[in-house]
């Protein structure tokens, strides 16, 4: 197994944390950035962009909702 990080995995690591430390605007432009490439990422790094947009759509919609 490789320690090496890939760009994608090096991004997918920033977006996941700027989700959890708040910096929304931050992880939207990270999220987009990784779904133009979406047909490039592995399965592994497609399964984990969908998890990063789901969380970044419930925290978004909560924000925008007032809860």
């Amino acid at each position: 197994m490789s320690l090496a990080a890939g760009p994608s995995s090096l991004l997918l690591g920033a977006a996941s944390l700027d989700i959890y430390l708040g910096r929304h605007a931050r992880a939207r432009s990270s999220v987009a950035s990784l779904s133009e490439q979406r047909e490039q990422l592995s399965p592994n790094h497609r399964a984990q962009l969908i998890g990063l947009e789901a969380e970044h759509f419930a925290l978004h919609s909560r924000f925008m909702l007032g809860d």
